[in-house]
């Protein structure tokens, strides 16, 4: 929904994904599952790594609305959850708004 929204002032807008990254919140709040996986735990310079490339590249000249992780796109959706309902998008987008006081859903701009 930002994507739509900004479309007009030609602004981008991307998702992504750094992967399991040991940070002080995995340690801190999972820490068994630090514990078992931290061999694969990412460190914070590969964690960024797609965002910072996002940034310095934009590597597609089809619009925003994509979602990566490590450097290739991924589908954000599977199977029968492709449909969308928008009443639940409409939902999501005023707590969105209000969670990070851009306006309601219809004026997102104030």
């Amino acid at each position: 929904m930002w994507a739509e929204r900004l479309l007009p002032d030609r602004i981008l807008v991307e998702s992504m994904h750094p992967g399991w990254v040991d940070t002080a919140g995995v340690a801190t709040y999972l820490p068994k599952f630090r514990a078992v996986t931290r061999p694969l735990l990412r460190d914070a310079g590969q964690g960024a790594d797609t965002m910072v490339w996002l940034a310095a590249t934009r590597p597609t000249s089809a619009g925003s609305r994509h979602f990566w992780h490590d450097r290739r796109l991924r589908p954000t959706s599977y199977g029968k959850d492709r449909d969308q309902d928008a009443a639940r998008r409409q939902r999501l987008w005023d707590y969105v708004a209000a969670a990070t006081g851009t306006g309601s859903g219809t004026d997102w701009a104030t």
